[in-house]
């Protein structure tokens, strides 16, 4: 009996050491549950552009929160000499971030920005309407769907990087997700991972101008963001695009999708001026004209 259970011990140390452990961590995934207390609003503000999206509605049961991520400002990141684990975590440390919820349900595809509202400086309070400021006192400290966009085309950006760490055999790694890096070729999600062991931080983006099946280097990214820098002071001013956007102090986020028909209806985007759920409408008619609709609108809170 004694040597059964000793040959069952060891066979299972065995296949222990042979099984490969990928216990990567995204940052800030262990805290959705601020997301998780307000799956009804979602739920049921998904639900409210159903007849003019024209798609079925979801269910609670819908939601995958394993594909729901949380992206921090990159605004700054340029400023450090070289990124690893302790260094990301300082920078993150009372960052403003958001989340980004992705939805897939028969056939369509539908991915929602949700920010928090904070308060904002007495300039800012100035310069806004007043249902504004009556909407974002009443609902001050509360998470609202910022932005929600519409495709027909299902893209799971955390499984994307996930298979990134996999074909690169990284394992034991914070990832951080950062808005765009703010030029021409790095305006999109930035994935920096980093090792427990405090290595240097790899990057992973994807962009139609880089290599999207490569790990960057921090040293290769500034590199890029110079030269695109220098770029920009070539082309014309007030130039905008997938691919031309102005460097700024702070960007907004804007996951990757490969859907080029999507449809993005901004509802409340925190210090910004919110107009009526009617312009919106008139603007969701004009969307087939266009590849991109920008639309700010009311709030179903």
């Amino acid at each position: 009996m004694k040597n059964k259970i000793i040959a069952i011990v060891i066979a299972s140390l065995i296949l222990l050491n042979c099984t490969p452990v990928f216990a990567n961590t995204f940052f800030g995934s262990n805290n959705i549950e601020e997301i998780k207390a307000i799956e009804n609003y979602i739920v049921e503000y998904v639900n409210s552009y159903t007849e003019i999206e024209e798609f079925e509605s979801i269910n609670n049961s819908d939601i995958d929160y394993n594909k729901m991520y949380r992206v921090y400002s990159s605004a700054g990141i340029l400023d450090n000499d070289k990124l690893n684990n302790e260094i990301m975590q300082n920078f993150v440390d009372n960052k403003e971030y958001d989340y980004t919820m992705p939805i897939y349900c028969n056939g369509k595809n539908v991915e929602m920005i949700l920010d928090k509202i904070e308060e904002l400086s007495d300039e800012e309070n100035n310069n806004l309407p007043t249902d504004v400021l009556e909407f974002r006192k009443n609902n001050l400290g509360k998470w609202i769907v910022s932005s929600i966009s519409f495709g027909t085309e299902e893209y799971d950006y955390i499984g994307t990087v996930n298979k990134m760490l996999q074909d690169n055999n990284i394992n034991n790694a914070n990832v951080y997700i950062l808005s765009g890096i703010t030029s021409i070729r790095l305006n999109t999600l930035v994935a920096v991972i980093c090792p427990e062991n405090n290595e240097d931080a790899k990057i992973f983006l994807q962009s139609s101008k880089l290599d999207n099946d490569k790990l960057y280097t921090f040293d290769e990214i500034k590199a890029i963001a110079e030269q695109d820098a220098e770029e920009l002071k070539n082309l014309p001013e007030g130039t905008y695009g997938d691919d031309a956007t102005p460097i700024q102090t702070s960007v907004d986020t804007a996951a990757p999708t490969p859907d080029k028909n999507k449809i993005i209806i901004i509802s409340a985007v925190s210090g910004v001026a919110v107009l009526a759920i009617a312009i919106a409408a008139v603007c969701i008619v004009k969307k087939k004209k266009l590849t991109f609709t920008n639309i700010r609108g009311g709030n179903h809170l």
